[in-house]
């Protein structure tokens, strides 16, 4: 009969492979938010209501043009520079958005939505420090802030600090649950990420089975899934496991649903595990 055998240095890579998220965004900081700080020049209010028609028929060349113009009309046309920011960050100018964020900010110091995507662009950038400044100062301002508690959560697992990461994505979930529903398992995905990277995959395992359904196209989650199957059967695994052994194939197969989502898998567990 067929047997799975993995030697020990492989088991002992679980806790620490592939410490990187798949994920760079933060589920609700790309709302526009529009009536921040309105404008009275009627031009650039044409320009801004003719960008987002453009965005709507996906003309980016054309709502950038008009989102700028609209600025150039209006300097403290702070809702412009936001959706300016955010056209560009997603067509990987990160750098020009950040600044265009910056502005906004110094225009209306408390544009809620020019922060988070602040904080986002700099996440995104390799800045987690000063990410983590943004959402610290929105937090100030608003203790209940999800998306903030969110975001710190995701930065935090970022610089590889779970323990950090889960006190705010714990909250972020209870506060998720309360305003916004459908975030709610964004919040408990990363839970139980921070949860597996702190060594803890029973924790890991209860937190994520009960959004298997909504979340199983997610890497993470199947990741953590597989080799937390493997690391509960690890003795197992060192004496050699029967083939079509029901655990062993349901690890298998969250394995492959991740590498096939774009996670990375340790070459030498993929070739003992015949994925």
């Amino acid at each position: 009969m067929n047997r799975t055998k993995l030697i020990p240095f492989v088991l002992t890579a679980f806790a620490c492979s592939s410490k990187q998220l798949t994920r760079n965004e933060v589920p609700a900081t790309t709302i526009r938010v529009a009536v921040v700080c309105p404008t009275r020049d009627e031009g650039a209010m044409r320009a801004y209501d003719g960008a987002l028609d453009a965005e709507r028929d996906r003309d980016v060349r054309r709502a950038e043009a008009l989102y700028r113009e609209a600025v150039q009309r209006d300097p403290g046309y702070c809702d412009a520079m936001d959706n300016l920011g955010l056209l560009l960050r997603r067509e990987g100018k990160i750098d020009e958005a950040i600044d265009w964020y910056k502005k906004s900010l110094a225009a209306q110091p408390r544009n809620r939505a020019a922060r988070a995507n602040l904080a986002v662009a700099l996440r995104v950038k390799g800045r987690p420090d000063e990410a983590l400044h943004e959402y610290a100062t929105m937090l100030e301002q608003d203790p209940d802030d999800a998306e903030a508690h969110y975001g710190a959560g995701l930065t935090y697992l970022a610089k590889d600090e779970p323990r950090k990461a889960l006190e705010h994505l714990e909250r972020a979930e209870k506060l998720y649950w309360v305003q916004r529903p459908e975030l709610t398992a964004d919040a408990t995905l990363l839970k139980g990420v921070a949860q597996w990277r702190l060594r803890d995959c029973r924790a890991a395992v209860t937190t994520l089975e009960p959004i298997e359904n909504a979340k199983g196209g997610e890497p993470e989650l199947n990741y953590v899934l597989g080799v937390c199957a493997l690391d509960e059967h690890r003795d197992d695994l060192v004496r050699g496991v029967a083939e079509g052994t029901p655990w062993l194939e349901r690890a298998r197969e969250h394995l492959r649903r991740a590498r096939s989502a774009g996670k990375t898998i340790d070459p030498e567990m993929a070739r003992a595990l015949r994925l």
